[in-house]
């Protein structure tokens, strides 16, 4: 229920919203592993690949959470056609 009240935002502002998170999340994550093993932070010639990665991660959980919503209305939809059959029984 909570995915059909949120993708009512539509589209772009889900995907730009779990990007802009998850790029962020990665870069705090991959820089504190990079630093901890080497000493050093992450090389400034890998910036591109965090908000790459992000909107890869972005899109991946829109895509997700539609196929979760579109099977939860299949299922709903048949229990519906269900309970109408055992009730004209």
């Amino acid at each position: 229920m909570r995915w059909e009240k949120r993708r009512l935002h539509g589209k772009r502002l889900i995907v730009l919203r779990t990007t802009a998170l998850a790029t962020i999340g990665l870069f705090v994550v991959i820089n504190l592993a990079a630093w901890l093993i080497t000493g050093n932070p992450i090389s400034s010639n890998f910036f591109f690949l965090f908000p790459a990665l992000g909107l890869v991660i972005g899109l991946v959980a829109w895509s997700l959470n539609e196929s979760r919503f579109a099977d939860f209305l299949e299922n709903k939809k048949a229990q519906a056609e269900a309970n109408q059959k055992r009730r004209k029984k």
